[in-house]
């Protein structure tokens, strides 16, 4: 039976984490995000997050810009993976829950499953893998 389960397993690869707060940008308006593709997800019609929580100020109007993006911990302020089905996923501990942009735009507020890529879910069929007993 082992031999049965060990494909399945094989599909269940823990996704990469998300670089939001390690990387910035700055738009042509000065505008500073850990993150511009938050903000661009944000700003689509479906979003329930508004494009303001992911920006940390403007570099031609904010003197202590610095501080303020050393200040701002997106792990702290948001928790990715926060489900049911990632927190009960047996590779839930090596899994870096999928881009939280990616959930944004799909109309999910972030903790929820990043489904397009999730290899243990599928859209609205969600599946966990098979460990060995």
């Amino acid at each position: 039976m082992l031999s049965t389960l060990a494909p399945c397993s094989l599909l269940a690869l823990p996704l990469a984490g998300c670089e939001a707060g390690n990387i910035i940008y700055v738009f042509t308006s000065g505008a500073v995000t850990v993150c511009p593709y938050l903000v661009f997800a944000a700003r689509t019609p479906q979003s329930r997050h508004d494009p303001g929580e992911f920006i940390v100020g403007n570099i031609f109007t904010d003197p202590a810009i610095s501080g303020r993006l050393d200040a701002y911990n997106f792990g702290d302020r948001y928790q990715a993976g926060g489900n049911p089905t990632c927190r009960s996923c047996g590779i839930a501990g090596q899994c870096g829950k999928g881009c939280p942009a990616a959930v944004i735009a799909s109309g999910e507020r972030i903790g929820a499953v990043d489904a397009a890529v999730c290899p243990v879910a599928s859209g609205a069929r969600r599946l966990l893998p098979l460990m060995p007993a």
